[in-house]
């Protein structure tokens, strides 16, 4: 075999392995990447002060203990954490637990 097709052969392994490790959209998601992409689209609504989808992740239970309608109280506490903080969280990702059919983030 060439260099040349030595080349494209490795780059093709090399490729297949990263889609592996990566999960890359192929089979179900994983009740852990379920919560870990909720979790991170509720971070991004609320750095970006779109506190009506924020709310929409927010289980009824937790709605029900707020002290005002979710969408003042979310906007308040974006606005106490800050937009870059609550990006820099959402870019580091979160670590997930499962435990039966419970999960936390």
């Amino acid at each position: 075999m060439n260099k040349k097709a030595l080349s494209a052969h490795a780059a093709i392994a090399a490729a297949a392995i990263a889609l592996v490790a990566t999960g890359c959209g192929v089979g179900e998601p994983t009740a852990e990447g379920k919560i870990a992409t909720a979790a991170d689209d509720y971070l991004r609504a609320l750095a970006e002060d779109d506190t009506a989808k924020a709310c929409a992740h927010l289980t009824a239970t937790a709605k029900s203990e707020l002290d005002r309608p979710c969408d003042d109280e979310l906007h308040q506490v974006a606005s106490r954490i800050g937009s870059d903080a609550l990006s820099a969280a959402a870019d580091g990702g979160v670590d997930v637990t499962v435990d039966g059919t419970r999960g936390v983030a």
